[in-house]
Order: C-alpha cells, then structure tokens, then sequence
C-alpha cells in the first residue's frame, strides 16, 4: 500500500546512496526540458547541490558534473521534442552526447516512456553493486504538476 505520507523529490532519487558513485545510468522521457536535463548531472555527481539557482550560478561546479557524467548515462526522447530555454548557455552543447531522439516506426507511434535505470558501484569493493529503477508519471521537464515515482533499488547477487 502507498503511504502517502511519503515524499520523494525527483533529483534525489538519482542521487547515490551514501558510499557510493554513479557508474551508468539510462533514462527515457516524452518531452525534455534541457535545463532539467542539465540538472541531473548535478544531482548524480555532486550530492550535496540543494538549491538549484545557486549551483548553475557556480560555472565550475556545473562543468565538474558534466565532466563527472556525461560519458555515464543517456537520455532517449520522443523525436523533437526538446525544449530549449530562453536563456543560450554553451552547457547545453555538453549534453548533445547525452541524447538520443527517438523516431517511432510508424507515423502514428509516440515514445513516451519515463523511466531511469541506474547503477552505482560501491567505493568499498566489499559492497555490492546497486541498481535503482525509477518509473515517473511525468516526463524530464520543470512542470510543477505533481509527479508519481515508483523507485526499485537492488544489489547485485551471485
């Protein structure tokens, strides 16, 4: 049964659990916002980023998380549907790399799926690897409308 009770905020679920680094993550959505998109990587590599206006105001804390991750996850999208913001900033040329724009296979298909799977491996190699899967009922943009977030976390077992 939910509890509904229960708060979650969608940058903290791609956050490692403590103890842990992000080694690969994948991610799926309808429509992309890229100033979301830019704060995913903040939120995977840089854990203690809280405010979102303060970390994109530190240029050099943005560029280490883009370095951090960008080679380590992907985001596939429905075909032309990415928002750009008003605002032109060179960062978003960091992501170019990150996605991927899906094409259905026939003209009445959409890609709407909205979902992250990703994978931490442990600082201490006696730990297990963790793999967190995340199902959203909303896609990866700063639309205010509450979201739903189931989210699966598991180790890696022999």
């Amino acid at each position: 049964m939910f509890n509904p009770n229960s708060r979650l905020t969608y940058l903290d679920q791609l956050r490692p659990p403590d103890g842990y680094s992000l080694d690969r993550a994948i991610a799926t959505t309808f429509s992309l916002d890229l100033l979301s998109l830019l704060m995913a990587p903040l939120s995977m590599s840089l854990y203690d980023c809280r405010n979102q206006e303060d970390v994109l105001k530190d240029p050099i804390a943005v560029l280490e998380a883009l370095r951090l991750t960008t080679d380590r996850f992907a985001v596939f999208c429905q075909e032309s549907r990415i928002s750009v913001p008003n605002k032109n900033t060179r960062l978003y040329s960091l992501l170019e790399k990150v996605v991927v724009q899906v094409e259905p296979p026939n003209e009445n298909g959409v890609f709407h799926p909205k979902v992250w799977l990703l994978r931490f491996t442990p600082d201490d190699e006696e730990q297990s690897v963790v793999y967190r899967l995340l199902c959203l009922s909303k896609n990866l943009t700063f639309d205010r409308s509450w979201d739903t977030v189931l989210a699966l976390d598991g180790e890696l077992t022999n």
